[in-house]
């Protein structure tokens, strides 16, 4: 767990750990230069599995991050933040997954918000939809993962200090070339919302890190997005602003996204393909044409599956998700 200045909710932070029904962990809490009460209430706690470390100066989050990885000794690395609350059986249900799944890499969790707005925010659960929904941004909730460490020590995988808020988007996007990610479907951690978040605060750093690490991933698809493209690609997958895009030219970009990933197979492709669709429906139903909707559907689909379908729309049709 990294610290700066969170004097105001570390105390729920450290107990929310130091209560987990599972005790066997060393708790690393890196001090970087912190200038409040931060020092002074970490060390009230007489606990011997707190490790307390204090840069010497304030180095950023990414480096006090990597700082971390290498100080761990455990098998296994969980995140925390300063201003968050692990519900008592977190690290327990993550660490039975690991052990049961030697495959996956990292695993997160779905997160209880709380504060300045409240809901579940219920992530994709498994590997191949994780990866799909790197091009959306919602994908693993950093402070609930937790990382196979011989997996970080194996690719030599580390937070690119050159990002101060976006360095795990960044992380899950180059890990996502080697690894197997999950989320376990349940709340493990409350999620603070509130107007002093890094993400709030550095609103502008965070979008230009969250450009910069989407463009890298594009790249491996083959795109190199111009700035006009990275406006309509974050207008459709982020739901943003969609009733001002024009129809065909958001057709266009998500065939040439299909085409581009059955060039490289950088996604599983019917993962890929229904993911595709979803956002297209999302926009057509946005726009209130369901005529050429319909129409321009059917381009999505092989022809072996277009009889179902038919039944599923037209036999029997069902509502549409949200997705």
């Amino acid at each position: 767990m990294p610290v700066y200045n969170g004097a105001k909710y570390l105390n729920e932070a450290i107990d929310s750990i130091l209560n987990q029904t599972y005790s066997d962990f060393e708790f690393l809490i890196i001090d970087d230069g912190s200038t409040d009460q931060s020092i002074d209430l970490i060390k009230t706690y007489d606990d011997p599995r707190i490790r307390l470390f204090m840069n010497k100066k304030n180095i950023g989050q990414s480096a006090t991050l990597n700082k971390g990885l290498d100080l761990a000794k455990g098998e296994y690395i969980a995140r925390m933040d300063q201003d968050d609350i692990s519900i008592p059986e977190r690290i327990k249900k993550q660490l039975k997954f690991m052990e049961n799944n030697s495959d996956v890499d990292v695993c997160g969790s779905w997160l209880q918000l709380f504060g300045k707005y409240n809901g579940i925010n219920q992530l994709p659960i498994d590997s191949e939809k994780i990866k799909v929904n790197l091009l959306t941004n919602q994908n693993l909730a950093h402070p609930t993962v937790m990382i196979r460490k011989s997996t970080l020590v194996k690719y030599d995988f580390n937070y690119n200090p050159n990002y101060s808020i976006a360095q795990d988007y960044d992380l899950w996007i180059r890990m996502s070339e080697y690894c197997t990610f999950f989320n376990i479907p349940e709340p493990l951690v409350k999620y603070r919302m509130h107007e002093n978040q890094n993400s709030i605060i550095a609103a502008d750093r965070s979008i230009i890190e969250s450009n910069s690490s989407l463009n890298c991933l594009m790249k491996r698809m083959g795109i190199q997005l111009n700035d006009h493209e990275l406006i309509l690609h974050k207008k459709i997958f982020r739901g943003v602003d969609i009733e001002s895009l024009i129809m065909g030219e958001v057709f266009r970009y998500l065939m040439s996204l299909r085409s581009s990933n059955f060039r490289k197979k950088i996604f599983e492709p019917i993962v890929f393909n229904e993911f595709l669709k979803k956002k297209w429906r999302r926009f057509m139903l946005n726009k209130k044409n369901k005529l050429l909707y319909w129409a321009s559907v059917l381009l999505f689909f092989r022809p072996a599956n277009f009889l179902q379908f038919i039944k599923n729309n037209f036999l029997h049709p069902k509502k549409h998700d949200n997705a």
